[in-house]
């Protein structure tokens, strides 16, 4: 919604996957195209937060449950290559999804249903359930003390010390395909903590390498780039990665005006934030 409202007249989406990686993005950009109208004539921008989190190889827990989710309602049988394997001819994907979708509806809004009714059972018991997602205290938690820094910083670094290379190169041939519809995509760098960012080895590996990988996807025409790295400081986080809900709406407010300044003729990039090639990457950011 804060993206959307610096953008009148465009509609917006956001999809966060937990535990997800740049395969799962190459899985929904592909998902997207078949599910976009051939014949259209509108304009699509990707945007795709990056971190160095998303470059390891392996599937995650956001595979996991993207491929729990496209085989839940029969319209495809498993994912492979990073491309959903449909069970039905192509064409007839609009129809079906059109007829699933009531079913869909229905379902989640029992889902949700049951979840309250659960709750509410059990708050009559007297037995304690998970709570909902408190914004508020979000905003007004106090971050991780040193001890917690250190257990966080040691638990990140288990994961690995280097980015993948064979992840990194995925980039090309994801932007090279929006790219080559005619599309956007916006390469957004988001920001960590500065303890985290200096002392997790992986992080300084991604902020090392990733100018070889990125310099030549940003060549591509309509692929952007916005350095939002420096764009907070480590009490606007809550824990090691994520913002504070109200800092996360202005970063996103400030990403959607960006965006904005695409939509119209000519595309000013250059005034909004985001950047075209034109030597480093470092020359190229915006704090």
């Amino acid at each position: 919604n804060a993206i959307a409202s610096e953008m009148p007249g465009i509609s917006a989406s956001n999809m966060a996957v937990d535990g997800s990686n740049l395969a799962d993005f190459e899985l929904v950009v592909n998902l997207a195209y078949e599910a976009l109208p051939a014949s259209s004539s509108d304009t699509h921008t990707f945007v795709l937060g990056l971190w160095y989190g998303v470059f390891f190889t392996g599937d995650g827990i956001g595979h996991e449950a993207l491929n729990s989710e496209l085989t839940r309602y029969g319209l495809y049988q498993k994912v492979e290559d990073d491309r959903a394997i449909l069970k039905i001819p192509r064409s007839r994907l609009p129809v079906a999804v059109a007829t699933l979708r009531p079913l869909i509806i229905m379902q989640r809004a029992w889902e949700t249903l049951t979840a309250v009714s659960t709750s509410m059972v059990k708050e009559i018991l007297g037995q304690s359930h998970p709570p909902a997602i408190d914004f508020a205290a979000q905003d007004q938690a106090a971050g991780p003390g040193e001890a917690e820094k250190r257990v966080l910083i040691e638990l990140r670094s288990k994961v690995g010390t280097r980015v993948d290379d064979d992840v990194l190169a995925k980039l090309m041939p994801i932007a090279k395909r929006i790219s080559d519809a005619g599309d956007r995509l916006v390469l957004v760098d988001l920001p960590l903590p500065r303890w985290h960012a200096e002392a997790v080895p992986a992080a300084t590996d991604y902020s090392r390498r990733k100018q070889a990988y990125f310099a030549p996807v940003l060549r591509l025409p309509g692929v952007y780039y916005v350095d939002m790295e420096g764009s907070a400081t480590d009490e606007d986080f809550y824990d090691s990665v994520h913002l504070r809900p109200k800092v996360c709406i202005g970063l996103a407010r400030r990403l959607g005006r960006a965006l904005d300044g695409l939509t119209g003729a000519g595309e000013n990039a250059a005034t909004t934030g985001l950047y075209r090639p034109s030597g480093s990457l470092s020359a190229r950011t915006s704090r």
